[in-house]
Parts: C-alpha cells; structure tokens; sequence
C-alpha cells in the first residue's frame, strides 16, 4: 500500500494509522510464526493464497480483526488478521475444461 499524504493536521495521523495497522496485519501471528510455518515446509495461506491466484484478484476482508477470548492464555496474545480463510471459489477454463478449485 502507497503512503499517502494528505494537506490535513487531522487526516494525516489517521493515514499513517491505516498503513501502519495494514502493515502489522500481514504479519498476522507474528514473524516467528512465520518462521514456524516455513521451517515446517509449509507456506503461510496469505502465502498460499498469492500463489494459487492472479494478482489483485484477492480481496482480503477482516483484516484488521483480533480475537476476544480470554481463555487458553489467549488474553495475552493480540494480532490483527487473525481469521481463517474459510471458503474460497474461483473457476476458470483452461482448454475447454472448466476448473473449479473450492
């Protein structure tokens, strides 16, 4: 996401709130929970995601959503993106054989 700058006192910190929280949620759990993924072989579904489709097909909703539980120690541990990409559907013909991939 570009940084955008605008001709406003007021508007501006909230500009740079919105591209800070942007940048904090594409870490989701956090770089060490990356790198659990990644030493496991694994990609993490963002990773996934960008892969299995065009750029800028994807539209990520809830992005900036934490969870509210308390229990499990998890009063403790707080990130934003923290979802589960729950259905994803997308088709496309490919030599006059439709795919379909859910």
């Amino acid at each position: 996401m570009a940084k955008r700058k605008v001709n406003s006192e007021i508007l501006q910190p909230k500009f740079d709130e919105l591209e800070r929280k942007n940048l904090e949620s594409l870490l989701g759990g956090g770089d060490k929970r990356i790198e659990q993924q990644h030493a496991k072989g694994k990609l993490t579904a963002r990773e996934r995601i960008l892969l299995l489709l065009d750029e800028g097909s994807f539209e990520e909703l809830g992005k900036f959503v934490m969870h509210r539980s308390k229990d499990f120690g998890l009063d403790k541990e707080h990130y934003l993106g923290d979802g589960v990409v729950t259905g994803l559907c997308f088709f496309a013909r490919l030599y006059r054989v439709w795919r379909i991939v859910i």
